[in-house]
């Protein structure tokens, strides 16, 4: 009986082992004859496969562009009017007459609240900003200055070549000593024929950029002797002629911080300011 029962499982082993090296060589041959085989042919196809890739990823990075292009056909960027900008600065402000500053806070109001003859623009060349002409003579040692028309100081009183040769004398002034006091020394300036001469000592191709110190208003500081022009009620609530005036001027506790809240200028020449206030922190 035991006999029997072993020969019966010997037999079952024996197929079984027949069964999987049948399924083995069977498994090998089918692997070579899909996949190896198949392996070479595709070697032998693949410039048309690449072809393939190449105008497959035309296709999609034509649609891309086509995508991108009609989503900004439709899309327009615009600048929002309101708001304030708020500016950090270094330095005490002491006053706010333009020809007295010497801080960069100082320098950055002045800028904000005056305009003058000429401007630097963004790659550093002078260009006009109050002046609507600015001519030399051949020789290079006259230049002569008309203004824009219809200039306006923040009050509404008109901004003329009166007040630029008001300025102009407050510069040459050795008694005031402003900041821009070297600017025109040497040079003899007069007023004639609705115009600003100035006549230099010698030939200077770049006069044009002498001529960015800010106008200040003859009205408003006539009265004023130059010895008292730093104090003078001016310093403390000028009349502007920049895109932004003064609106009002905060203190902390410790004077060490001061916040200057301006307004947008509505005599401003050019169009006016986007914002509705520019707030400067001087510390």
């Amino acid at each position: 009986m035991k006999k029997s029962i072993k020969k019966s499982g010997q037999k079952i082993v024996k197929k079984f082992s027949r069964v999987s090296k049948r399924a083995s060589i069977e498994s090998k041959e089918h692997i070579k004859e899909n996949v190896f085989k198949r392996f070479s042919h595709i070697l032998n196809i693949k410039l048309l496969i690449f072809e393939w890739v190449l105008l497959a990823t035309a296709l999609i990075m034509l649609a891309a562009t086509q995508a991108i292009w009609f989503a900004n056909s439709y899309a327009e960027d615009v600048y929002v009017s309101g708001g304030t900008y708020t500016e950090a600065t270094l330095g005490k402000v002491s006053s706010f007459n333009p020809l007295f500053a010497s801080t960069n806070s100082e320098r950055t109001l002045s800028k904000l609240m005056f305009s003058a003859l000429v401007e630097n623009d963004y790659s550093g060349h002078p260009g006009l900003n109050l002046a609507k002409t600015l001519t030399s003579s051949e020789n290079g040692k006259v230049w002569t200055l008309t203004l824009k028309d219809n200039l306006k100081w923040s009050d509404g009183e008109p901004l003329t070549l009166d007040d630029v040769m008001y300025t102009i004398n407050l510069i040459k002034n050795p008694v005031v000593s402003t900041v821009y006091s070297k600017n025109l020394s040497g040079t003899k300036v007069e007023q004639k024929d609705g115009a600003i001469v100035f006549t230099l000592s010698s030939v200077y191709a770049d006069f044009p950029s002498v001529l960015n110190f800010p106008i200040v208003p003859k009205h408003s500081l006539e009265d004023t002797s130059p010895q008292t022009l730093v104090e003078d009620e001016f310093s403390i609530e000028p009349v502007v002629s920049g895109p932004f005036m003064l609106n009002a001027t905060q203190t902390n506790a410790t004077d060490t911080e001061t916040t200057i809240y301006l307004s947008p200028n509505p005599n401003y020449y050019k169009p006016g300011a986007m914002l509705t206030s520019f707030a400067l922190r001087a510390y």
